[in-house]
């Protein structure tokens, strides 16, 4: 009865936050990811290394001695937990690490079943607070212990497979420069019986940190960084390793994925894993994290949030000299003026540069660009037909380009009913780039919110997207029947050009 009440409770609270067209939408993309993740428990399973392999692991020798320092904050913590807990990092498969527990505790709960451990292993640091500071001031007494090479964060009920300190010894073997590692992650019930909502993360993606903490879980950092960049700031308190995640970013010389789940986040009732509702105030934290982390990197931008709590949306600000040239392609017979006036009525208040209709296609428009004129900073390109785009959102597209490291952006756009068809691209099982979110029903945001996060992507669409105007005129395509094939093109000469692409999804477009 009370796990209804709780259900019901949270419903109440999702309308009342979204309305009730919002948290339809939001019910039946979770039931749609549940029956696609239904089997995820099994998968797991044959994805762990066999007992062979971690004893190939326990005896392996690596020619650089590295030790990890694992750093838990305790408060209180039930005794199933803490033992779990311990007993995860201690029989880790690579042994050089030390496992630093800084106790918040009021009672002598933690301390005697850590004493217990501490009496057989040697590895074992443990300090025993004056009192309970908050989470930030525990975690920093803990790192205060830490003498590793590389610090790791453990949250004091949370459980690391076996092999995670191996798989971070290996890709530090792989990648000697590397001095922020992390891991992709699952939740797992209290009992540990039912393992669920695994995160697949992508690598390094600045742009979508920005928009969400994504890479949470199991993270490792050199200690060196660490130093550098100092240790948890108690004002954040409940988003205080986003904020320590995007100092790192900032000073941090190589990030490394590990595409595998590595992390077990226990999800009870009481944590934000089940329920969201129950740290309001850490969103708030994030928030402001990002908005200090905006300041740092010297860029101006509007930080809000997103219907979905702990995801923000960023709003840079825009020059008032800043210029776009518009060019239109797939424009036939159509009457110019009509074609803009869909596009968005709201062109004509920006600084525009030309407005250029071409009757064929965008890979065709290539071939030719050299003699038209173009004289802006900043080339937004559209199909003509779109309709819809607001004055914010290609604004966003242009500014986006401007951004440092930012080479082009690109808008997604929906059918009319609502479904969408072109957005972020990703690479597939062969490497060949393909729209990720294509298909998304209506009111749909797609994994891990995606379709509506900005993020660094590897590809956007032809259909619409904005470019610096000196790396379209430095590029030099080559002749193909598909401007598919000529997006892709233009968005390798990008990468390689050392920019990145950025998915911006406020700036959306319908398409009949």
């Amino acid at each position: 009865m009370a796990k209804i009440f709780s259900l019901m409770s949270r419903l109440y609270d999702e309308v009342k936050k979204n309305g009730v067209s919002n948290t339809y939408y939001k019910v039946k993309e979770k039931q749609a990811k549940n029956e696609a993740m239904k089997d995820y428990e099994t998968k797991r399973l044959a994805a762990l290394p066999s007992e062979a392999e971690l004893a190939a692991q326990r005896k392996r020798n690596f020619m650089k001695e590295i030790t990890f320092s694992i750093v838990v904050p305790t408060y209180e913590t039930p005794e199933t937990f803490l033992r779990q807990m311990i007993e995860s990092v201690l029989g880790q498969t690579f042994c050089r690490v030390e496992l630093c527990i800084a106790d918040g505790s009021s009672s002598d709960n933690v301390e005697k079943i850590v004493s217990e451990y501490a009496q057989s292993d040697r590895r074992i640091k443990y300090q025993r607070l004056s009192e309970n500071k908050g989470i930030s001031e525990n975690t920093n007494a803990g790192l205060q212990m830490a003498a590793g090479d590389y610090i790791g964060l453990l949250d004091h009920d949370d459980i690391l497979e076996l092999h995670a300190l191996y798989e971070m010894r290996m890709a530090i073997a792989k990648n000697p420069e590397a001095d922020m590692i992390y891991t992709d992650e699952d939740k797992v019930s209290f009992d540990l019986q039912h393992y669920f909502e695994p995160h697949f993360k992508p690598d390094f993606n600045p742009d979508l940190l920005r928009s969400n903490n994504y890479i949470c879980h199991f993270l490792v950092m050199k200690k060196e960084l660490l130093d550098q960049v100092g240790g948890f700031r108690s004002e954040y308190d409940g988003a205080q390793d986003f904020d320590l995640v995007l100092r790192l970013t900032e000073k941090a010389k190589c990030v490394v994925h590990i595409p595998q789940v590595l992390y077990h986040w226990r999800s009870h009732e009481a944590s934000t894993a089940t329920n969201p509702m129950s740290k309001l105030y850490a969103y708030e934290a994030g928030k402001r994290a990002v908005e200090s982390h905006l300041k740092r990197s010297g860029e101006n931008g509007v930080v809000t949030d997103t219907r979905f709590y702990g995801f923000y949306q960023t709003t840079y600000e825009v020059p008032e000299k800043l210029s776009v040239d518009l060019v239109f392609c797939s424009c036939g017979k159509e009457n110019p003026k009509k074609i803009l006036n869909i596009f968005s009525g709201d062109f004509h208040r920006q600084n525009a540069g030309n407005v250029i209709y071409y009757d064929n296609e965008f890979n065709k428009f290539v071939i030719i660009s050299k003699e038209q004129k173009l004289e802006c900073e900043v080339i937004l390109f559209a199909e003509a037909g779109l309709s819809g785009v607001s004055e914010e959102g290609f604004r966003q597209l242009a500014v986006n380009c401007l951004r440092e490291g930012i080479g082009m952006a690109g808008g997604r756009i929906l059918s009319e009913k609502g479904e969408l068809l072109y957005g972020r691209m990703e690479p597939d099982a062969e490497g060949k780039l393909h729209f990720a979110d294509a298909g998304l029903p209506k009111g749909f945001t797609g994994y891990f919110h995606k379709a509506i996060l900005q993020q660094n992507t590897e590809g956007v669409s032809h259909r619409l997207f904005a470019i610096r105007k000196e790396l379209f005129e430095a590029w030099k395509p080559e002749e193909t029947d598909s401007s598919e094939e000529m997006m892709q093109q233009l968005c390798s000469f990008v990468k390689q050009s050392g920019y990145r692409i950025s998915y911006v999804p406020e700036a959306t477009a319908i398409r009949k």
